[in-house]
């Protein structure tokens, strides 16, 4: 359960009553470090935006929610930026728990009913650019990123039901132990097809008796496959909006994480660079 140390603020509604978007990011003491880059490139690149950054804390001790509001004061005083924080349970390994309550902690957010939709990225993510025009005007309820898009250049685009109607779903199930939808950036609208979907995702995790690292990206493929059948659309991000190459044309940036080929890993390790530069300009 989210702990709230303080009363949610009013947040600020745009010129035509729009809600704003939400960013969501989660990590426990072990990731923190990253934390710190993440909101600097959400002030330099989307404060000015309707837009909110939600990051879930996960903590063992008591003691981590005022080290973390000391630490991150700065922030935290700004009107859209907020830290939820979430007690890890007992007995739960904390490494999976923070990693597979990225769902729980969208689903949170979409409940509260004043954000118009949620959009999740890893913590060890920065904006690159703007991307508050390309949340606003996605027209899906949930939006994934493939893998088969990482690796290719024949970038696959539109939903899992343009492929299956175009035979093309064969492609995109790359034989890879971590599934051929990544977890790492998703979205989710605050309307009736996203909470059935992000509904349907919960539901798999606890139906779930084992829980391991890539189910999060077992499940979302699941998902992906699963919902066609339901007539409902889960759209493709695209290259542009995700990139574990750190292109200057490219939304988000990834810099740092578990990675499942020596490819990733060496844009990772070229990429860390150019991160701490770009951030410095905050």
């Amino acid at each position: 359960m989210v702990k709230k140390t303080k009363k949610l603020r009013k947040i600020k509604k745009m010129k035509g009553g729009d809600k704003p978007v939400s960013i969501c990011s989660v990590c426990n003491k072990k990731y923190l470090k990253y934390l710190n880059n993440s909101l600097k490139s959400f002030i330099l690149n989307c404060s000015e935006e309707n837009m909110v950054y939600n990051h879930f804390y996960i903590y063992l001790k008591d003691d981590e929610i005022k080290e973390v509001n000391d630490k991150y004061k700065c922030f935290i005083e700004k009107s859209n930026i907020k830290i939820n924080f979430v007690k890890n349970p007992e007995k739960v390994d904390t490494r999976l728990f923070s990693c597979h309550y990225r769902f729980e902690a969208v689903k949170e957010l979409i409940d509260r009913d004043i954000y118009s939709k949620v959009l999740y990225y890893d913590i060890n993510s920065i904006i690159n650019r703007p991307i508050y025009d390309i949340c606003r005007d996605n027209s899906y309820s949930f939006n994934v990123f493939l893998r088969y898009n990482l690796y290719n250049e024949d970038h696959i685009n539109g939903s899992n039901i343009d492929l299956n109607e175009n035979s093309r779903l064969h492609k995109i199930i790359i034989n890879i132990y971590g599934g051929f939808v990544m977890s790492g950036v998703f979205m989710c609208n605050n309307d009736k097809n996203g909470k059935e979907i992000i509904n349907r995702i919960i539901g798999k995790y606890k139906k779930s008796k084992i829980k391991y690292w890539f189910l999060d990206q077992h499940i979302l493929s699941e998902i992906f496959i699963e919902f066609i059948s339901k007539k409902i659309e889960i759209g493709i991000l695209s290259k542009d909006f995700f990139d574990l190459k750190c292109r200057d044309e490219s939304r988000l940036w990834l810099s740092k994480g578990n990675m499942v080929t020596s490819y990733e890993r060496k844009c990772m390790r070229k990429n860390m660079i150019k991160i701490e530069k770009k951030v410095k300009e905050c």
